[in-house]
C-alpha cells in the first residue's frame, strides 16, 4: 500500500509540474489521499489539496462539484458554502 502510495503522490507532483504549479514550498498546503477498495479488490485512490493559507479544497484537474451526490461527501465539509469554485 505504501508503494502504491508514494507512486500517486509522484503522479500528482508530476502532473502539478507539467501545469508549471507545484505543492513544494507551500508549507501550508496538504495533499490529503484516500485509497479505497472496489469489491474486486482492485483499489483506487481519492485526493484533493488544501490550502490552509487561502482555507480552501482544490484538485489539480477539473472536477465537476455536480458530480457529487451531496457536498457532504468530502470530508471535513462542515457547511454546503465551503465548497465553491476557484479559478487559478
Amino acid at each position: 500500500m505504501l508503494e502504491q502510495i508514494n507512486s500517486d503522490i509522484d503522479a500528482i507532483d508530476d502532473y502539478l509540474r507539467a501545469q508549471n504549479r507545484t505543492r513544494k514550498g507551500q508549507p501550508r498546503m496538504d495533499l490529503v489521499l484516500e485509497r479505497l477498495q472496489r469489491e474486486d479488490g482492485s483499489s483506487y485512490t481519492l485526493y484533493y489539496l488544501a490550502d490552509h493559507s487561502k482555507r480552501c479544497i482544490f484538485f489539480v484537474d477539473e472536477f465537476d462539484t455536480a458530480e457529487l451526490s451531496s457536498w457532504r461527501e468530502i470530508k471535513g465539509m462542515t457547511c454546503p458554502t465551503h465548497l465553491g469554485t476557484l479559478v487559478p
